[in-house]
């Protein structure tokens, strides 16, 4: 209809730029229409997705919503020019014409928001990536023993590298979180298959699978309120894009949060079940079908931000930017080598440390009456109640400092669903109590005879300081791995200054991180630049005891220098040997001043 401007014009009941502007909605529509239908035959269901063509569905996007607002422009403005000169025209052509062009102006904003909505189911029928890898979720507490069995086998025979997670304990860790009733948390496991691949003559569909990925998903996370934006702008950013907002459909820094590992012992969410040559392209495909199956899914198990962490010397972690996410770097986590000291006791490990470094807080405080509580029995509520509330100290602490705010609160549920998901030998919590009261406590994880490490940690600042809580935890941890014989003791990434003078030694963390949104990522991408910046400045700044150490244990310049040109030399010195395994390499340091 808009070809009879060119005749209405003349007649100057509206000026003839308000026509102009018509056309030109009208010939952008057209454009849209035709770059609608290219995108219909990029979009096939015989193709597959790619960066490319996602670049162009946003681009396509963003020109619909730019057409939407010219149309809705050009119609408001017809609606303000037709009162006085209708009235005078006589003209009953021209009357059916503008009024039809209003109709016909609110239809095409109307099938422009369908078109967007099209483009978005049409991306639902290709749910392969190139490689024809497949994720889908399932429910690893619906699946049979026998199932569960062979998978825990074939997590063990892809995971040769020593200090890692047995596949048995990695599987009832994941049913675990799946059960945990976290509030605000969803957790995810997803099955990577290649259904082009099956054989028809296999009677178990599940043959074909190739890894599994655990995504812990944090819902409505504000992150205007992250501790890189303390302050005043973070309370203007909470109140007009933030969750504090007026409006609930307008807060774009309410975002969700999908993690694949971070929460110990987890160093990473993904585990390979299925022996292939090349683990570097393996573990591309597994990220890219991760994002693929990530954009398929409605709001509520959306993730607006993918983060990823792994160990330098895994093959996730060289596969980060190839599978399309972004590299950050992370704090290094402390991991202590037992198996030179396997047959020694605690008195005699003690002994190879540095003289400096022989403080004996877990003697001391026993003589002052104290008692370290092992439980195994961690189903009971009572005992979920108790960690849960020593963790609320660390919590409120952390509050109080300004330091990044927890992402979940764990609850008494996700305890008992510890002790009822993995079998006793595998978990217990262990409480520090003095004067009969508990002042600090922690959740153990133990992987046979391979790996140890703890998590969920909590005590009472002002009860566990005197007598150095935190120490004497760590020091009880290694006693108990010595006389088990485990080989190795993951501490994770924080608090370096008193682990480092137990014996441990740091291995680099690479993370990645993956936000569909452009402007989002972009974001993340500056903030990503400053983790390792602030973290190390965190660190500097304050003594190694948490608690307040004394004098002699706070780290002066020259220390902290000292220690990070250790940290470069120990990972300049570690070995790697290549095998056919999950995290393919095996890692040993080879420092001298780490085998004193």
């Amino acid at each position: 209809m808009h070809f009879f401007h060119s005749v209405i014009a003349p007649n100057r009941l509206v000026p003839l730029w308000c026509y102009k502007i018509s056309q030109l909605s009208a010939s952008y529509t057209v454009v849209l229409g035709i770059l609608g239908i290219s995108l219909a035959f990029i979009y096939g269901k015989g193709n597959r997705l790619s960066t490319f063509r996602d670049v162009i569905r946003y681009i396509f996007n963003f020109t619909c919503i730019i057409g939407i607002m010219i149309v809705a422009a050009s119609t408001l403005i017809h609606r303000l020019y037709d009162k006085v000169p209708y009235d005078k025209s006589k003209s009953n052509h021209v009357n059916n014409i503008m009024h039809a062009d209003r109709v016909l102006s609110l239809l095409r904003c109307f099938l422009l928001i369908l078109i967007i909505k099209s483009l978005r189911n049409l991306r639902k029928l290709n749910r392969f990536n190139q490689n024809g890898l497949k994720a889908e979720r399932i429910q690893l507490s619906k699946q049979s023993p026998v199932y569960i069995k062979y998978l825990a086998a074939t997590i063990d025979a892809c995971n040769q590298l020593s200090g890692g997670m047995t596949g048995h304990a990695a599987l009832q860790l994941m049913m675990a979180y799946e059960e945990g009733q976290l509030e605000n948390v969803s957790c995810v496991v997803l099955r990577m298959t290649r259904p082009a691949r099956r054989s028809q003559a296999l009677v178990d569909d599940k043959d074909d699978t190739e890894a599994l990925a655990l995504i812990t998903i944090i819902h409505n996370y504000d992150a205007s309120l992250s501790a890189m934006s303390q302050g005043f702008w973070s309370r203007i950013l909470a109140g007009t894009l933030g969750s504090q907002n007026c409006i609930p459909f307008f807060r774009p820094l309410v975002l969700q949060l999908g993690l694949l590992g971070y929460q110990w012992p987890f160093r990473t969410g993904i585990f390979h079940t299925k022996l292939l040559d090349d683990s570097l392209s393996r573990s591309t495909e597994i990220l890219q079908s991760i994002i693929e199956w990530n954009e398929m899914q409605h709001s509520n198990m959306h993730c607006d931000v993918l983060l990823l962490p792994s160990l330098n010397t895994e093959p996730i972690s060289r596969a980060i930017k190839s599978g399309g996410f972004l590299e950050i770097s992370l704090p290094s986590t402390h991991m202590l080598d037992l198996r030179p000291h396997h047959g020694k006791t605690w008195k005699q490990y003690v002994k190879t440390l540095k003289r400096t470094n022989r403080r004996p807080y877990l003697e001391r405080f026993i003589e002052q009456g104290g008692v370290i509580e092992e439980i195994h029995d961690i189903s009971r509520t009572e005992v979920g109640a108790m960690v849960c509330h020593q963790w609320d100290y660390i919590a409120r602490f952390r509050k109080e400092r300004n330091e990044p705010r927890t992402l979940a609160r764990p609850n008494a549920q996700f305890i008992a669903s510890l002790g009822t998901s993995m079998i006793e030998p595998y978990r217990s919590v262990v409480f520090l109590r003095l004067n009969n009261e508990v002042i600090a406590s922690s959740v153990i994880f133990r992987f046979p005879n391979k790996l140890l490490t703890t998590d969920l940690h909590g005590h009472n600042h002002e009860t566990s300081r005197p007598v150095k809580g935190y120490f004497v935890m760590l020091q009880w941890t290694i006693k108990d791995a010595l006389e088990k014989h485990f080989d190795f003791i993951d501490f994770g990434p924080t608090t370096p200054g008193p682990k480092i003078d137990l014996g441990c030694i740091q291995l680099p963390l690479q993370g990645g991180a993956y936000c569909g949104n452009p402007i989002i990522s972009y974001g993340v991408s500056k903030i990503c630049q400053r983790v390792d910046t602030v973290h190390m400045k965190k660190e500097d700044s304050k003594t190694n005891d948490p608690q307040a150490t004394t004098q002699g244990n706070k780290p002066d310049a020259a220390r902290v220098s000292s220690l990070t040109k250790e940290k470069r030399k120990v990972t300049a010195n570690i070995r790697h040997y290549p095998v056919s395994c999950n995290d393919s390499y095996v890692v040993e340091a080879q420092d001298p001043t780490e085998r004193k």
